[in-house]
């Protein structure tokens, strides 16, 4: 049975951990992590370096949140068969307005000088939608983990992100109570009722059937 590459792109400052309870025979799951960002980098710049450790012709791309918006930056660089898209966003226009606005008042840098993402974790969890104390540990671990250069440069990339139109070629699975990017904004294909921001994690079993279903 040949099987199909899945380069799998997780969150913001998250890891591999996060896809771990998806199920999908058929598919060889690749982690693409992310790295180190250069000083000044553009986001075209950064999918590029990330692009060169793909070593399948026309693979399936599968991002969650920036992974998405990473995933479809990497696809304007190399062919690939689909893009499967988790809890992000496909153009500009379906972010919300405070990340739309964030662009023209970069308030965040001046709160990341506060490290907020090791006080703030409770809200985080909420928006986030985790569900149990798995998951909580998995975020916090994450906190702990992000490097503070790369937390500036992943925030500054996203709220500057300029895509004006969505692309062809993608599978967009979509949290009904999405509380990062509202679904009524995000348009996706499919819209798993209930479910958060981390559905890939609590909503495992159904996001591994739609992208089985896509797959055949």
């Amino acid at each position: 049975m040949t099987m199909i590459p899945v380069y799998c792109i997780s969150g913001l400052g998250a890891d591999k951990r996060v896809f771990e309870h998806l199920v999908l025979p058929g598919a060889e799951m690749i982690h693409l992590p992310w790295i180190p960002p250069e000083r000044h980098e553009s986001l075209p710049a950064y999918a590029a370096r990330m692009a060169a450790a793909i070593h399948h012709p026309e693979p399936i791309l599968m991002g969650l949140s920036f992974g998405g918006i990473m995933s479809i930056e990497i696809a304007k660089l190399i062919p690939v068969r689909r893009i499967w898209l988790l809890s992000t966003v496909k153009q500009r226009s379906e972010m919300p307005g405070y990340m739309r606005f964030g662009k023209y008042l970069p308030l965040h840098k001046l709160a990341l000088l506060f490290n907020p993402h090791r006080w703030m974790g409770p809200l985080e969890n909420y928006n986030l939608g985790v569900e149990n104390q798995e998951e909580i540990d998995l975020v916090t671990a994450y906190r702990n983990a992000v490097s503070p250069g790369y937390l500036n440069w992943a925030i500054n990339a996203l709220i500057n992100w300029d895509a004006p139109a969505p692309p062809g070629n993608t599978f967009h699975i979509h949290g009904g109570k999405d509380r990062i990017f509202p679904v009524g904004l995000a348009h996706p294909d499919v819209v798993i009722a209930g479910a958060g921001h981390f559905m890939v994690h609590n909503r495992a079993a159904e996001v591994s059937r739609l992208l089985l279903d896509d797959l055949r």
